[in-house]
């Protein structure tokens, strides 16, 4: 990806990201501990999702509130609230 694509990129997730930094830390995944990091992340920010492909993560199913969605099945998700 050139500079100015993967730059693009970037200011769009910024555009709907919010950048946190932890306060609390979780050990809810105890196969794989670095993926509690994302979920400290989704707690802290208040996700309505959390979008991964990751297979401990899947696994779970829904975090804190936020359901945990491959990037296909959310994006299928969303187009289907657009369409209501």
């Amino acid at each position: 990806m050139d500079g100015y694509r993967l730059h693009d990129a970037r200011q769009q997730i910024l555009g709907f990201a919010r950048l946190v930094t932890p306060v609390q830390t979780l050990d809810v995944v105890k196969e794989d501990e670095p993926d509690n990091r994302i979920l400290e992340c989704a707690v802290e920010s208040g996700s309505d999702f959390i979008v991964s492909a990751d297979k401990d993560l899947l696994r779970l199913g829904s975090y804190a509130g936020a359901p945990i969605l491959r990037a296909a099945d959310f994006l299928r998700r969303r187009e289907a609230q657009r369409e209501q």
